[in-house]
């Protein structure tokens, strides 16, 4: 491992090797990801090589909004989420708990201090304990309907108004509104009735 400055200003970054890719990429308990230095041959010219410098990757945001990295290794690309090579690089794991928990809820905040590993029912657990249940209701990034379409809908549903009528009023499967009704989904919004 090796040491540098902590670009966030505190203490030092500490630099590790990520499993399956010795030589290749390190992370630090920053939560950053870098390639190293290594040598490549020129394609077009043929054999000539050349020594290609490292450098710190920008992470991308997953669907579900946690960071990863593309990583390469013979030829073959594999998305890495970071919170996880941090975890595995920094941690100890003896219980072989599955998941990695953040602790206060900041997917993009991969600091190893930040990061333990938990069980899913303890990580489920962690987020219900803390209101950090953020993909409910109108928090959900793949939402269509907001809460006051909900409360219309509820109301609509109350009188007697079908799933597939309201489904095409707000553009939505009528399945969606199925759910809504039985309070599968968006529950935390309480039924109107006529």
């Amino acid at each position: 491992m090796a040491k540098f400055g902590n670009p966030f200003g505190e203490g030092n970054e500490v630099w590790s090797t990520i499993k399956d890719y010795e030589g290749l990429y390190e992370v630090s308990n920053m939560g950053r990801v870098r390639s190293l230095d290594r040598e490549q041959s020129r394609a077009i010219v043929g054999l000539e090589t050349y020594i290609k410098k490292g450098q710190v990757l920008s992470p991308r945001l997953q669907r579900q909004g946690y960071q990863l990295v593309a990583l390469f290794k013979n030829g073959k690309r594999e998305d890495k989420l970071i919170h996880r090579i941090v975890a595995e690089a920094f941690i100890p794991n003896p219980l072989k708990k599955e998941t990695v928990n953040h602790k206060d809820n900041v997917k993009g905040n991969n600091v190893v201090n930040n990061l333990e590993w938990a069980t899913q029912s303890e990580n489920s657990k962690h987020a219900f304990d803390n209101g950090f249940n953020s993909n409910k209701g109108e928090k959900n990034p793949s939402r269509k309907l907001n809460n006051k379409d909900v409360r219309r809908i509820k109301m609509a549903l109350g009188c007697g108004i079908s799933a597939r009528e309201l489904g095409n009023i707000y553009n939505v499967h009528k399945s969606t509104i199925k759910s809504i009704r039985t309070g599968r989904n968006w529950k935390h919004i309480k039924l109107f009735i006529c």
